[in-house]
């Protein structure tokens, strides 16, 4: 069986990590061929690039900048820009060889700017059993990739707390209704979550309630995620070996979902009750930085990793002492099975 994989990335954010490594086990111990279809990575042998010149790179920011723009002049404020997708904008994919070829399509995350709703109906128009393996919410809200508390997305969205101007016809109600005329149509789509959570509020979803919706893992190899002799990993990361190290990782770190304010009042907490270990607890702090300004709010010495490659992050779950996620929502992130694996 020929399988195409597509998602945004193949290297860059949780779920393209996820979105590989599900494509490498399918590979590795089923009979069955999947090549990932990206927008952003290089092409490899089981991975295709969208992107072939310097032209196409520029027309994939001027559709990623153009979708933001739109949700620019309704968002409520900076801090949420990044965490709405309108999906009004992206590549027609149903005419590639991969997709045309394949015996089953498996998408994952495709938003900033790579598939827009219409361009997601063509490829379910295929008739292809497509496979859709969720990383957040945004499948079945009217346009948030988390909904936090609010439960809107199981009815018709609307008055959503991400729009400056929320109403009952604002801008997730009318992302909704354009989703529900998708949805509504008989194309074969099963859903998978990563989590039972996410699982049970897909259910519950108005968009994906007569949907088949499953929930299954992601893999992750622990052969390569392993506990290793912590102080040869500090000594290969020049860290002291007579520290305590508290690890915070997240693709960005700056995302609001990552909590990173809680973490910082956590520090503060730990300072103010436990002075006497101010000067052997230091935090390490791997992920994309977008304002480092969050950092004054920590009551501890920390040290920025910045982003780093998969078998830097092995040491770095090896050297430290304490894995610590702040997160208001997640799915099932690779961060937390990976330092789990790694003992840590």
């Amino acid at each position: 069986m020929k399988v195409v994989s597509i998602n945004t990335s193949s290297d860059s954010g949780g779920a393209a990590i996820a979105a590989l490594r599900i494509a490498e086990a399918i590979n590795k111990y089923t009979p069955c061929q999947v090549t990932m279809l990206v927008r952003d990575g290089k092409t490899s042998a089981n991975v295709i690039s969208t992107t072939h010149s310097v032209f196409k790179s520029y027309l994939n920011f001027a559709r990623f900048a153009f979708e933001r723009f739109l949700f620019y002049l309704c968002e409520r404020s900076p801090e949420v820009r990044f965490l709405f997708s309108i999906a009004n904008t992206g590549e027609d994919l149903s005419n590639h060889p991969l997709v045309r070829n394949a015996d089953l399509i498996h998408l994952h995350w495709v938003n900033g700017g790579f598939l827009s709703l219409p361009g997601i109906e063509k490829i379910l128009r295929l008739g292809k059993p497509v496979v859709w393996t969720l990383h957040d919410m945004w499948l079945f809200t009217g346009g948030c990739h988390h909904s936090g508390d609010c439960r809107n997305y199981q009815y018709q969205c609307g008055n959503c707390l991400f729009l400056r101007s929320p109403s009952i016809n604002d801008l997730s109600h009318r992302v909704w209704e354009k989703k529900d005329k998708i949805f509504s149509k008989n194309y074969p789509l099963t859903v998978v979550t990563c989590s039972r959570w996410l699982m049970g509020r897909a259910k519950e979803s108005s968009l994906l309630k007569e949907k088949p919706v499953f929930s299954i893992p992601n893999p992750i190899d622990i052969e390569t995620f392993k506990p290793l002799d912590k102080n040869k990993s500090r000594e290969k990361l020049g860290l002291a070996t007579n520290k305590k190290y508290l690890l915070f990782a997240a693709a960005n770190v700056n995302n609001y979902f990552k909590g990173f304010t809680y973490f910082a009042e956590a520090t503060k907490y730990l300072a103010s009750t436990y002075p006497q270990l101010l000067d052997t607890i230091e935090i390490l702090v791997a992920g994309r930085v977008k304002d480092s300004k969050i950092f004054e709010q920590l009551s501890l010495p920390y040290r920025l990793l910045g982003n780093v490659q998969a078998n830097t992050m092995i040491d770095i779950y090896n050297a430290s002492d304490l894995y610590v996620t702040s997160s208001l929502q997640e799915n099932l992130p690779n961060t937390i099975m990976e330092s789990m694996a790694c003992g840590v």
